[in-house]
């Protein structure tokens, strides 16, 4: 009996919050979930680059070539200076496209752990899977969290794209320099 008159003497010290911070809480957890829903709709939205198509008569474009023109378009067109979302969003779009084309697996829909994971059991060396990760790390950062890396920096990343085409297209055939390209 002593205890229980104790407990009455003492209510509690701090008692329930008022009823709106509950509310206030599951309507941000709410807003939080439909950004996220925006997001992921946003980010599906984006169509890989078009192949190219090779002209009557040609073979078919083999990955890496047809990677580095994608580039190489890329590289000409005025998107890096006019909307850096949209031309980092189109070079991450062309490095998952050829690493999935070019070793059968979904890259394009893989994190950057997965990747580095997939790179590795495909046979790739650490340093293109870590460029390639590190990359596509950049690519998320201006597309979706509004980083805007200098001039310099973007320039620095095309030649990246195209250096992880060249490491990892190493023994296919007709692996050659597109117009275009750093190294050309």
């Amino acid at each position: 009996e002593a205890q229980i008159q104790i407990a009455i003497e003492h209510p509690l010290e701090d008692p329930a919050p008022p009823p709106a911070v509950p509310a206030l809480f599951v309507a941000a957890f709410a807003a939080m979930t439909a950004l996220g829903y925006i997001l992921v709709r946003r980010a599906t939205a984006i169509p890989p680059p078009a192949p190219v198509a090779a002209t009557s008569g040609e073979a078919p474009l083999v990955p890496h070539d047809a990677a580095r023109t994608t580039l190489a378009a890329l590289a000409a067109s005025a998107l890096a200076p006019a909307d850096v979302g949209e031309y980092y969003a189109r070079l991450a779009a062309t490095i998952r496209t050829y690493l999935s084309a070019r070793f059968a697996f979904p890259a394009y829909a893989m994190t950057r752990s997965e990747l580095e994971r997939e790179m590795a059991s495909a046979g790739i060396d650490r340093w293109p899977a870590r460029l390639t990760a590190n990359l596509l790390e950049q690519c998320d950062a201006a597309e979706f969290a509004a980083f805007r890396p200098a001039p310099e920096r973007r320039a620095a990343d095309l030649t990246a794209a195209y250096e992880i085409i060249d490491l990892t297209s190493e023994g296919d055939e007709g692996a050659t320099d597109a117009p275009g390209s750093p190294t050309a």
